[in-house]
């Protein structure tokens, strides 16, 4: 009986403990929650990044952003690391030869690949401006600025580099008047004023509307 009576007690003292932790986690979630109504700089910040965490992008496409928040403008810059060409899948198909008893595989050509390349970063800065916007439920963002950065190697050095190759402010108001299911990315991207090469593939390094200050955070 008397370890009977340990354990109830060992196992009373952990359900405290746990109630204890989710009291504490429900009651940070609620702050939070009601930091984010007042349109607190942390708290919009962590909520963005939520929503654009939980996007479902294929494993190509790493989620590798930064945010920053102005109350005062309601302006969130989103300066977000998209995948260089050299790691745009090339593969079209593979064929069982049976002559052989071999796969072959074969590839697109490379105007194909910079054409898709083109294409799915133009639809990038379109969808991760809208989840932005279709989750702003309570008016905290009145534009976003969006900053699409590659890291890669230079073919004239070698060297590892970065460049800012789209950029582009938008206010809410009038992107949410955009049907995106009908828009061609490219023209689309465009009509907003953004700014990008005529070849995104090229890397040509184009000045950003809005960026972070990195040393001023």
């Amino acid at each position: 009986m008397a370890k009977w009576g340990e354990a109830c007690s060992a196992w009373e003292k952990r359900k405290a403990a746990f109630y204890q932790e989710q009291a504490q986690f429900n009651a940070g979630i609620d702050q939070l929650r009601e930091n984010y109504k007042n349109h607190d700089q942390n708290a919009v910040e962590q909520y963005c990044e939520m929503v654009l965490n939980n996007s479902k992008y294929p494993e190509v496409i790493s989620k590798d952003f930064e945010l920053l928040y102005s109350p005062d403008s309601k302006i969130l810059i989103c300066e977000y690391y998209l995948l260089s060409p050299e790691t745009l899948p090339r593969l079209r198909e593979v064929k069982y030869v049976a002559s052989r008893r071999e796969l072959k595989e074969s590839n697109i050509t490379d105007s194909q690949a910079e054409k898709i390349y083109d294409s799915v970063i133009y639809q990038i800065v379109l969808r991760t401006i809208h989840e932005l916007f279709e989750a702003d439920t309570v008016a905290a963002l009145d534009a976003v600025s969006f900053n699409g950065r590659v890291r890669f190697i230079s073919k004239a050095t070698g060297q590892a580099e970065e460049a800012c190759i789209v950029s582009i402010q938008v206010k809410k108001d009038q992107f949410l008047g955009i049907d995106l299911r009908n828009v061609e990315p490219k023209t689309c991207f465009k009509m907003l004023k953004g700014i990008g090469s005529s070849k995104l593939h090229g890397i040509t390094a184009v000045k950003a509307v809005l960026e972070i200050d990195r040393n001023d955070r």
